[in-house]
């Protein structure tokens, strides 16, 4: 289909899906000025989850810049290892 690039926008479940298997290569989050949280609050990255630094996922070529009063944070993932995706 030659598709250069695809924008998703999901929740948790579906980011987390994404990076899991290695189709996100580039990710972008907007940090808005205000605190939401607590126990049981959704998160940018669920499913499984990365618990441990071994299995973090780098990013690089990082950058950052303000969109009105929100920050908007981009970069690209690296490669995961095969071992992590299980």
């Amino acid at each position: 289909m030659n598709v250069g690039r695809l924008l998703v926008e999901g929740g948790g479940e579906l980011h987390a899906s994404l990076i899991q298997e290695g189709l996100a290569d580039e990710l972008q989050f907007f940090i808005a000025p205000k605190i939401l949280g607590g126990k049981e609050a959704k998160t940018s990255v669920e499913g499984k989850g990365f618990s441990s630094p071994g299995q973090a996922v780098p990013v690089s070529r990082w950058s950052w810049r303000p969109i009105g009063s929100d920050l908007l944070i981009c970069g690209f993932l690296k490669c995961l290892p095969e071992s992590s995706k299980n």
